[in-house]
This record gives C-alpha cells, sequence and structure tokens, in this order.
C-alpha cells in the first residue's frame, strides 16, 4: 500500500508540470486550454517538487511526510481549482492522499501518547551512576538467581531503575496466519510501570496497538490505522495477566532488577526456583527454569489471563527463552517465545527477536 501511493503521488506530482510548461510556452499543452500566467506556472512547479519531496518522505518512511503533504494537497487544490475545467479531476487524488495523510496523523497522535506517557514515568526513575549492586546485594537470593545474575554480569552495574525493549517479531491468533510487528516499550521499577507500543502489520494494513500499566492497573487497546478501536481490554483480569507481564520483564530482560524487587524465593531444586511478586493488592507467581550454565530458559506461571476469547480464561503461560548475547555489558536472551498451554496442547503465538535494549535510559 505504500509503495502504491507512493506511485501515486509522483505521478500527481508530475501532471503539475504541466501548468509551468504551458505557462512558459515550452511545448503545446493540449490538456489545459485555459491561460496560466508565469507566476502560477512557478507555483505548479514549486508543487511538482513538494509532491517529489513528499514520495521520497514516505518511501523513506520517514514520519514528516503527512506534515508536508497536507499543506501540499491543499495548494495543490488551490492550482486545481484555477484550472478548474481541465483539471478538476486531480481533487480525487488530492482527497485519496489527504486521506493517507489524516491517517498517518491519527498513527502518530496515538503514538505520541506513548511518548507522553513515557516522559511522565521517567521523570522520577533515573539512577544513580554511584549506586551499584554488589555480591553481598546477591546474599539473601536463592543460589540460582544468584548464578544467573552472575552468569549475565549484574554484580557491579548500576541499581536498575528502567529499561527501554526493542523487539521485531511475528504474531497471530489461534487459526490465523503469522503477522510481524515492531515494538517499543519502557519499564520502570522503583514504581513498577510498563508502557508497550506495538505496531503490526495485517493483509498489508498498519495496526498500532498500545498496552500500559501504571499504578497496578492495565489497559490495551488496538486500533485500525491509528483511528478505530478494534481491541480494548481493562479490568481485574487485565491487571493480573500484565503484573505477571511485569515480573516475566524483570526475570528476562531486566534481571538486575531482581536484586531489589519485592519478590519472594523458594527453592524447588538446584535449577528451579518459584518467585512470587506482589503489586498493588495482587500477588502473582512463576517457576523460573534455569540450565546447568546458569541461563534463564524458561519462566512458566499459572496466573495470567487469555483475553483473546469472549471472556478471560486463566490458563498456564511460558515464555521459553535462547540466544544470549552482552548487550550493554549484560547478558540478555536475544529470542523468546509466548506460549500458551491450552487444554488440547502448546500454541507459540508470539516470537520476539531483541533487537536493542538499554538500560537506565533517558527518553529518546
Amino acid at each position: 500500500m505504500r509503495l502504491a501511493l507512493v506511485f501515486v503521488i509522483i505521478i500527481h506530482g508530475l501532471i503539475h508540470l504541466l501548468g509551468f510548461v504551458k505557462a512558459f510556452d515550452i511545448v503545446p499543452v493540449d490538456q489545459l486550454t485555459q491561460p496560466v500566467s508565469k507566476p502560477i506556472g512557478l507555483l505548479w512547479l514549486a508543487v511538482l517538487i513538494l509532491w517529489l519531496l513528499v514520495a521520497a518522505g514516505l518511501l523513506l518512511q520517514r514520519d514528516w511526510w503527512w506534515m508536508l503533504a497536507i499543506p501540499v494537497a491543499c495548494l495543490s487544490q488551490f492550482l486545481i481549482i484555477l484550472q478548474w475545467n481541465d483539471a478538476k479531476f486531480g481533487t480525487a487524488l488530492n482527497i485519496l492522499i489527504l486521506i493517507a495523510a489524516m491517517v498517518a496523523l491519527a498513527n502518530w497522535k496515538f503514538y505520541a501518547s506513548y511518548l507522553n506517557d513515557t516522559a511522565e514515568i521517567l521523570i522520577p526513575a533515573q539512577a544513580d551512576p554511584d549506586d551499584l549492586i554488589t555480591e553481598n546485594d546477591l546474599q539473601t537470593l536463592p543460589e540460582p538467581v544468584k548464578k544467573y545474575l552472575t552468569y549475565i554480569g549484574a554484580v557491579h552495574t548500576s541499581k536498575l531503575r528502567n529499561v527501554k525493549i526493542l523487539f521485531d517479531g511475528e504474531m497471530r491468533g489461534m487459526g490465523q496466519d503469522w503477522f510481524p510487528f515492531q515494538s517499543e516499550q519502557y519499564n520502570t521499577f522503583d514504581t513498577p510501570n510498563r508502557l508497550f507500543f506495538i505496531t503490526s502489520r495485517m493483509k498489508g494494513m498498519k495496526v498500532p496497538g498500545y498496552h500500559t500499566f501504571r499504578d497496578g492497573t492495565a489497559k490495551m487497546t488496538i486500533k485500525l490505522f491509528g483511528i478505530y478501536p478494534i481491541v480494548h481490554h481493562e479490568g481485574r483480569e487485565m491487571d493480573i495477566a500484565e503484573t505477571v507481564t511485569i515480573l516475566n520483564d524483570m526475570c528476562i530482560l531486566a534481571p538486575a532488577a531482581l536484586v531489589y524487587a519485592p519478590i519472594r524465593w523458594e527453592t524447588i531444586d538446584s535449577l528451579t526456583v518459584r518467585a512470587t511478586f506482589t503489586h498493588k493488592g495482587i500477588t502473582v507467581s512463576a517457576r523460573l527454569l534455569f540450565n546447568a550454565e546458569g541461563q534463564l530458559i524458561n519462566f512458566i506461571s499459572e496466573d495470567r489471563y487469555d483475553i483473546s476469547g469472549k471472556k478471560p480464561i486463566r490458563y498456564t503461560w511460558s515464555t521459553p527463552m535462547s540466544h544470549y548475547k552482552q548487550m550493554h555489558s549484560i547478558k540478555v536472551p536475544t529470542y523468546g517465545e509466548a506460549v500458551w498451554h491450552y487444554p488440547d496442547g502448546a500454541f507459540v503465538y508470539g516470537k520476539f527477536y531483541l533487537r536493542e535494549i538499554s538500560y537506565n535510559a533517558n527518553r529518546s
């Protein structure tokens, strides 16, 4: 769809060249029967150049393309009105481009709400570079967790206040095909917050979604083209589900936060522990499975609700992970899956490829 729109904009822009050619009598232009003055002819040429800039911005997926497209469409329409009898059919193309630009504006405003929320949660979540995690801080933790934190390199790093995470991946619903997505999220830990913005493409359409978890309250909204809400969830089950996700993020992507988190630990065996996390009156737990090297390889919880059906149902949920890689002095798994364990078998509904992660980051 994007490439088709780029093609339309280029063709629409090139048509404006006729007004310039007519004004300066470069070659005969039979399509325009009305006279065109030279100043107006220069304006036709300027609009052509601007349309090509719009097309380039859209082709390169720059956010500013729609900001330029809206005034250029208005200027183009002004010229069409001056030559209405000959150029009125260009109105349809201006309307088409304006609709696309307004959709892009809606997407931008939806994303801007995420950026505004991010700025709010990061203000009190700045890190003190001299506040380091030491070996002594690990002493009260179960042996598998201590080994894990030592393996990833958490000792001598700054106390974790926040994390920014970028994913590429694929998701699907039951009985549906995989669709690609990209996501960006910020988590804070002194006060647990999680802001997760996802942009997916389904059947060629851009479908952004925004998950928020603030002050123990979770909401999820997915909008078609960033305009029309097609999914919205909130309520007690959603709060519980996202509390599990907060615990999951800490264990897998921000394990240094486990040192100070309000978690009750239970050792099951030499490679398995249970983590029980309480926040805002909600208590959730998960089994953490480690390998002999010290890597966390799975997170299994019985407390998360599947909200994809007509009503929320609690099923076993797991996130097996692998492919550890050092990123910004910490080793983290760069591939993970999200799995529902339904009565008739396991269903992988998400594949996550870690693109970038940064700790104690300012908003960027």
